[in-house]
């Protein structure tokens, strides 16, 4: 797509906008190209973190990740749960080995041990405040509970009182 279409299509949304706020339809429709590029490798943490550090080493491992199956790229996508970092390092190790100096293999592995870590707080801060949030709501829960039964028993002896006064 040119410059010159993007343009254009910019000024055709701006004239159905204007149609339809003054109440009209509008017959201006746009066609947007949609391209599927796949799964990259800067959709993974590593990718993602490997790329801030040096963009020559991240292109080297980029390539031994488009070589592996498509299920094992998209495991990738997603971050290790909590107990699965080590094996995930060893997996990428395995992977970026052959491709790497020996100085930028380490330098790899040490960014990605920093990234996994931070993954991992992150982890573990979500779930500490799931938990927190899960003991509030029973504690709220069992707060509402107890005051609905105190309502039921002031309006009881409420109710105890007025017949008393009436027989």
């Amino acid at each position: 797509m040119t410059v010159k279409n993007i343009i254009a299509a910019a000024g055709d949304a701006r004239k159905s906008y204007s149609i339809r706020k003054a109440g009209g339809k509008s017959a201006v429709s746009l066609t947007v190209p949609v391209y599927s590029v796949g799964l990259s490798f800067l959709d993974t943490l590593e990718g993602g973190a490997l790329f801030e550090i040096d963009q020559k080493t991240a292109g080297k491992i980029s390539g031994a990740f488009k070589a592996l199956p498509e299920e094992t790229r998209k495991r990738y996508t997603a971050p290790p749960a909590p107990g699965g970092y080590l094996e995930r390092l060893q997996e990428c190790s395995e992977l970026i080995r052959p491709v790497l100096t020996e100085t930028e293999y380490h330098e790899a592995r040490r960014v990605l041990l920093l990234a996994y870590r931070r993954s991992l707080r992150f982890q573990i801060n979500r779930l500490q405040v799931e938990a927190f949030r899960d003991t509030l709501q029973n504690e709220l829960e069992t707060w509402y509970a107890e005051a609905q039964c105190d309502i039921q028993k002031r309006r009881l002896r409420l109710l105890a009182l007025e017949l008393g006064k009436e027989g």
